[in-house]
């Protein structure tokens, strides 16, 4: 027999979400982010590649991005401008 029971559900007492799980999409910081980008390369495609992508897999998750953001020197709300970049969530 499956139930849900009280002790079933203490993993979320400690469960904690990636901060973009929770996050409000952040057009002022996507614009923010793209800006550094433009200015550190001439053009998205170079700035995906070199910043985003570093392994050519064609897909940047959400560990990538923050490594990005620090990279080059976003320091705005990253889980924000990520919402709007992941729209499916998935990281």
């Amino acid at each position: 027999e499956k139930k849900i029971t009280a002790d079933s559900l203490v993993f979320l007492e400690k469960w904690r979400p990636l901060p973009f799980l929770t996050a409000t999409p952040n057009k002022q910081a996507l614009a923010e982010f793209k800006q550094l980008l433009l200015g550190r390369c001439r053009t998205f495609t170079a700035a995906w590649r070199r910043y985003m992508d570093k392994d050519n897999f064609n897909r940047c998750f959400w560990g990538d991005f923050l490594t990005a953001c620090r990279r080059v020197g976003f320091s705005g709300d990253a889980a924000g401008c990520w919402r709007l970049l992941d729209s499916d969530c998935m990281g």
